[in-house]
């Protein structure tokens, strides 16, 4: 049974009746986010909707509120409608209200060609959004980087806060070992290889990647973020991380997701779908074989965040149990060490490149 109201926390009880013009009868707390709180609110009026609050803390500067918000109103205000409606926010209390979605998660072994069509298609679809009026007042992706260069500050960036983070006994053994024994050397060589590819394609590693050749994108996508009505329509959620991003990174980190199983036949789908969409951004399957390693051990990097304190405040307020630390970062040292065989396996010869 959903709890009442009464049960919930005053900043709910307070906030959302007046977001929603409503009575809140119940609010159940949706498990699965791991970096906000999520409720399914039913009204007084008897609809239904979501009500979504937001981390914030002085050593996270992302405004997740305002860039999921506001991307999702513009993608709605443009027509798209396999997204959540945004309904309504209140920034001061971190509190935004959408439509509630009524759909399954997508089982990541039962993701079929029809599906990867339909991811295909809305990322086609938020790049023809590009000239749309308002477009340029959306924010660059989190993290996107418009350069080779950009890429390789970012990820030194990351390792430096792995390798500078204060000792701690506790932790599983073997990250420093991994950091500089296998993922430093692999770096290297990744980066010669993207320099060199890049050279190749007559591209700098410096110039950034020109506007026109860019895209809108929700960054952290994949059918992880997905529901599926019971018409079919697949929905796509989680757009806290929405902006302006290259499109040769939202084509390799959909391949690389480690949130995600697909086959290889899949995957080259995928690829082939998005490239015969984007076919105005220049030489992007060149440029997706350059950059893939590097985005593949910036994955490497990101499921070693277990290891920094600021990724735990995120956890935390997110609901999420970490009562054994240590066992949790052994578990995603293993699967940093699993992401990081696969990028040396397949970047000199990428299977997803037809």
């Amino acid at each position: 049974m959903a709890p009442t109201i009464d049960s919930l926390p005053m900043t709910l009880e307070d906030v959302v009746p007046q977001l929603v013009h409503d009575t809140v009868i119940t609010a159940e707390r949706i498990s699965g986010g791991r970096n906000s709180q999520l409720y399914k609110i039913t009204c007084g009026s008897g609809r239904r909707v979501s009500a979504k609050h937001y981390f914030q803390h002085e050593n996270d500067a992302r405004d997740r509120l305002g860039v999921e918000f506001a991307g999702l109103k513009f993608l709605w205000d443009n027509g798209i409608r396999n997204i959540p409606e945004p309904l309504a926010a209140d920034r001061e209390n971190l509190w935004a209200v959408y439509e509630w979605v009524e759909g399954d998660g997508i089982d990541q072994d039962q993701v079929s060609e029809p599906d990867i069509d339909d991811a295909a298609d809305f990322l086609s679809k938020l790049r023809d959004l590009t000239g749309a009026e308002s477009s340029e007042q959306q924010p660059p992706a989190s993290e996107a980087c418009f350069s080779v260069n950009q890429i390789l500050a970012n990820l030194q960036l990351r390792l430096k806060k792995l390798e500078s983070r204060p000792e701690n006994s506790s932790e599983a053994p073997g990250l420093n070992d991994f950091l500089a024994g296998e993922l430093k050397p692999l770096l290297q060589s990744a980066e010669n290889w993207c320099l060199d590819k890049y050279a190749g394609i007559g591209r700098s590693a410096e110039v950034e990647l020109p506007v026109a050749e860019r895209t809108l994108s929700p960054s952290d996508f994949g059918f992880h973020n997905t529901l599926k009505r019971k018409s079919g329509q697949v929905v796509f959620v989680d757009f806290e991380y929405f902006g302006w991003d290259d499109p040769a990174k939202t084509v390799s980190d959909f391949l690389l997701h480690p949130a995600m199983n697909l086959t290889t036949t899949l995957k080259r789908r995928f690829s082939g779908e998005v490239y015969e969409r984007f076919d105005n951004c220049g030489d992007l399957s060149a440029r997706v074989s350059a950059l893939y390693p590097l985005f593949g051990l910036k994955w490497c990097l990101i499921i070693l965040n277990e290891f920094l304190s600021e990724h735990l405040l995120r956890r935390d307020f997110a609901g999420v149990d970490r009562q054994n630390q240590t066992t949790s970062q052994a578990f995603q040292l293993v699967k940093a060490q699993v992401m990081l065989a696969r990028v040396r396996d397949e970047y000199e010869q990428l299977p997803y490149n037809s």
